[in-house]
């Protein structure tokens, strides 16, 4: 919103864009730095701004959680299947010169990070079997169609709201451009028209300004918390996916590899 009074369009989705007013495109930064995606932006705000410009510290720190200590747990269902199935690669991903691998263990074993992510998943959702899955599948999918109709909602209040919100917007960002002109400078004309037709438009809607900024403000803060929501609730949606499409495939990986690690013990045990 502050950036909208300095003259900035927004735009909100699966990427941050910035627009000047007048430019025709949107650029969207956060595809070459993370640090200006909404996370990032947010990151920097509340952090030691000084220090991050001077490289002395980081946008974000990730501080780990203390955990006390608690025993292994005895894992079943889909868990225990990732737990073996991350056991067998990191075998595998330890051993200097490890059994010859097809292109797809290969491209599972240097993805172990994500096969450890999604196991954390499944942990911390405690989904063990199939019917665990189905019935947190089906509550997200009804979180992310509330969420949708809120979002909408809001948009239509902000909508209804528009000519007032961009008239406000226009009157902080053109008041400088407004006080050169009354100075004499020339080629301001039209920053000083757009101006004088903000503050009309604001003072004939009879809202005080006071009143208006703070429901602008309430209704961009909903829309941020919202997407922030639809955006979890579709990334929980596809996790659960790419799990469950996953699944097959972990059990053949792993039974070829023991079969195969089988076969060379014996020939070594005759030896």
């Amino acid at each position: 919103m502050l950036m909208e009074h300095m003259g900035w369009k927004i735009s909100h989705g699966n990427r941050l864009g910035f627009r000047l007013r007048g430019q025709e495109r949107f650029m969207y930064p956060g595809r070459k730095n993370p640090l200006f995606t909404e996370d990032g932006i947010r990151a920097t705000i509340q952090g030691n701004l000084e220090a991050i410009e001077s490289r002395l510290r980081p946008a974000v720190i990730d501080r780990i959680p203390y955990k006390p200590f608690k025993s292994h747990p005895h894992y079943t269902g889909f868990m225990a299947l990732y737990v073996h199935y991350l056991y067998v690669l990191g075998k595998i991903e330890k051993r200097q010169y490890p059994p010859r691998m097809t292109p797809r263990l290969r491209k599972n074993v240097m993805r172990f990070e994500q096969h450890r992510e999604q196991f954390a998943f499944l942990r911390d959702n405690n989904i063990v079997s199939q019917e665990d899955m189905t019935a947190f599948q089906s509550h997200s999918e009804d979180e992310l169609v509330n969420f949708m109709k809120q979002r909408t909602i809001l948009n239509v209040r902000k909508k209804k709201r528009k000519v007032l919100y961009d008239a406000l917007a226009d009157a902080k960002a053109l008041a400088q451009a407004k006080a050169l002109y009354e100075e004499g400078l020339s080629s301001m004309e039209t920053e000083f028209s757009r101006y004088m037709e903000a503050e009309t438009i604001l003072e004939q809607s009879g809202v005080p300004r006071e009143r208006l900024m703070a429901e602008k403000t309430a209704i961009y803060e909903q829309l941020t918390q919202v997407n922030a929501d639809i955006h979890s609730a579709r990334k929980r949606l596809a996790l659960c996916k790419e799990i469950q499409d996953r699944l097959p495939q972990m059990e053949q990986t792993i039974e070829k590899i023991e079969s195969r690690e089988a076969e060379i013990h014996e020939k070594h045990r005759g030896r």
